[in-house]
């Protein structure tokens, strides 16, 4: 049992089973683990190939809130940063070192409400590891590498057998429906079935609900940061995604199209 659905178990252990939505004053610890996973998706540094996330989350609670977890604060903190660390897998998000996340109280938050603070710590050289790939990295460099990877000198582009899509936008919605920016026909393809959004250079793919899922490389994904030549299925429709580095300004006096530049 991974994620959410382990915490969520977790959290009904401790409380038996009274865990409702944010109502009354009382906050729910389902709501902190969905709060901690929309932060840490919020703030992204790219860098060395890899997206990465804050490894410490310090969240403010109200004192009443916080008495309520205080008896279990240890376990609850270490559940959250289990979670985290299992929502970053799934994205394919790194961290410089494991995450830790803490929870103390602070009267100027109101009750039934939480505030986070993320932060990327130093901690001299920890080894990041990831698949196939552990490297020794100062928080530093990953943010040098930053500036340098979210390049606005490369360009992007969905293609299938009769089309190609440049992503010029921040934002793509894909889909049956005649409102996205690319329309799928097939009985598969949901109406609203997916969306690539641009994040700090990065291109990633992010299911909507749909009923028969995306799969990239032929995995099952909810979100993913793509790459270059990764084949995307939506709804068994195919489409593969490409990049390459812009064209320079020579380049741009005769008429080009993304086929032209592929090798």
């Amino acid at each position: 049992m991974k994620g959410l659905d382990r915490f969520e178990t977790f959290a009904e252990q401790l409380l038996e089973g009274s865990l409702g939505r944010w109502m009354g004053g009382r906050l729910e610890p389902i709501e902190l683990a969905k709060r901690l996973a929309r932060v840490m998706d919020d703030h992204q540094t790219v860098g060395a190939g890899k997206v990465f996330v804050p490894n410490h989350y310090i969240v403010r609670l109200n004192p009443v809130n916080y008495g309520e977890f205080e008896s279990f604060r240890g376990a609850l903190e270490e559940e959250l940063a289990n979670y985290l660390a299992e929502v970053a897998e799934r994205r394919q998000f790194s961290f410089v070192g494991r995450p830790h996340v803490h929870l103390e109280a602070d009267a100027a938050v109101k009750a039934g409400d939480a505030r986070v603070v993320a932060e990327l710590v130093d901690a001299q050289g920890i080894s990041v590891s990831g698949p196939g790939m552990t490297q020794e990295l100062q928080i530093a460099q990953v943010q040098a590498a930053a500036a340098a990877y979210a390049s606005p000198d490369q360009m992007a582009w969905l293609s299938d057998s009769v089309r190609e899509v440049p992503l010029r936008t921040a934002r793509l919605t894909i889909g049956r429906a005649l409102d996205n920016d690319l329309i799928l026909e097939g009985t598969g393809v949901s109406r609203r079935h997916a969306q690539v959004e641009q994040r700090h250079g990065r291109y990633v793919l992010r299911d909507l609900g749909s009923r028969h899922g995306t799969q990239v490389n032929g995995q099952p994904v909810q979100e993913v940061v793509l790459r270059d030549g990764d084949v995307l299925s939506l709804g068994g429709q195919r489409l593969v995604f490409r990049m390459a580095p812009a064209p320079t300004s020579d380049a741009l006096t005769a008429p080009s199209t993304p086929s032209s530049r592929k090798s």
